[in-house]
């Protein structure tokens, strides 16, 4: 088997499930629990807490990480809790607060948004990229649809379906030299683990992970935040006080273990891998333009610096993108035609490419290639190779 979809998720790291296990095992206390059992565990919680924000170059004094069961709830605790928390400081108000996406956010920031929307908890501004921008979303974009009202605006730092990466430092800078009450929340689900994060240089309010995504084990995430977003932060689910009140429920103290290690094994090569997953995105790109020419349009950014590594759209117009995933599958190439999140609903165009400005067809015809440590050229090359032998036949019904 080639497996190819790795935006999807990663396996567990073997060294990540053997520094859990004594936390499953052995060391199974309650973080909560007064006694030594329970007090064992805690540190083992907080020290991992402390692992993850130093290796995100976060000011530890000062930042605060919540773990969570993974970034769908990260980004409703920063979306929900943000915007529960102006309510309850504005109970009168005559007039919602509002807040600001980009249409090309996951379903877990976009759908809370519209969720939000459409309970008349806030105004929303949704922001389409321009389609020559290749999916990017400008800063002078989000200042321009700031109001007196917004109190918070979410862009993902790279999309899981197309890569494309948007220029988050400029975005921040740009909102708070414009609108400093602003509070600015980031999905890095796709970034973190992948690429060198230094939240110290992009002073985001919120930034939300998911460690399956760099094989830690899947249930399990977390949402950093600023000083200033700790405090505009109010609980989305209530029962328990842990997690400084903000995320109820007993901590599984062997994933949080996780989240640290298998975070800590990405760093160690986070100067290597990103070169390698370039190159071999580089490759794939400039094979697929040569092979199948007017045939095939590439989604992703040709501009590399545009583009997360390890990320390949490409849709084929003769092709169904859910019949061509099968076609490969029966093939041993496990890719995608989207986001996972959404696998085994009905097939519709892929909403991303549509707002990037993108044909139906097109949007209905893509697959997502992405690629992950271990991925070698020459699994590529038998990817081209299978689709070389596909597409050749064109059967779109």
């Amino acid at each position: 088997m080639i497996y190819l979809d790795f935006a999807a998720t990663s396996p567990v790291h073997p060294e990540v499930w053997e520094t859990m296990t004594p936390y499953a095992l052995a060391n199974f206390g309650n973080p909560a629990s007064q006694h030594e059992l329970g007090q064992s565990a805690k540190i083992a919680l907080e020290q991992a807490r402390t692992t993850l924000l130093h290796l995100l170059e976060s000011m530890q004094e000062t930042h605060q990480l919540l773990f969570t069961s993974g970034g769908t709830e990260a980004n409703n605790l920063a979306l929900q809790g943000v915007v529960r928390n102006w309510w309850k400081e504005h109970p009168e108000a005559k007039k919602p607060p509002h807040l600001v996406i980009s249409a090309i956010e996951h379903a877990a920031v976009f759908e809370v948004a519209q969720w939000l929307a459409a309970q008349h908890c806030i105004d929303l501004t949704v922001l389409y990229p321009h389609p020559e921008n290749e999916g990017l979303i400008t800063p002078e974009q989000v200042v321009e649809a700031l109001t007196p009202e917004t109190i918070l605006c979410s862009i993902m730092h790279a999309n899981n379906e197309t890569g494309v990466l948007q220029p988050i430092e400029a975005m921040v800078k740009a909102v708070k030299a414009h609108l400093p009450s602003c509070l600015f929340h980031c999905d890095m689900v796709q970034t973190i683990g992948k690429m060198p994060i230094n939240l110290t240089q992009l002073p985001v309010d919120f930034a939300t992970a998911s460690g399956h995504k760099f094989q830690a084990p899947k249930g399990c995430g977390f949402l950093v935040c600023s000083p200033a977003g700790f405090e505009a932060l109010a609980p989305i689910t209530y029962g328990g006080g842990q997690e400084f009140g903000l995320r109820p429920g007993t901590v599984s103290v062997a994933n949080a273990v996780g989240l640290a290690s298998a975070l800590t094994l990405k760093h160690k090569t986070l100067s290597e891998n990103p070169l390698h997953l370039s190159r071999l995105t580089t490759w794939l790109i400039e094979q697929l333009q040569t092979t199948f020419g007017a045939m095939g349009e590439i989604n992703t950014p040709l501009n590399p610096e545009h583009r997360l590594a390890g990320i390949v759209n490409v849709s084929f117009a003769s092709h169904l993108g859910e019949k061509l995933v099968l076609k490969l599958d029966l093939r041993g190439i496990c890719v995608s035609s989207g986001s996972a999140c959404h696998a085994g609903l009905a097939v519709e165009p892929s909403k991303v490419l549509l707002a990037m400005g993108k044909q139906k067809s097109i949007a209905e015809s893509s697959i997502r290639v992405s690629m992950g440590a271990s991925t070698t050229q020459a699994e590529l090359h038998t990817l081209m190779e299978a689709l070389q032998a596909i597409i050749q036949v064109k059967d779109k019904s």
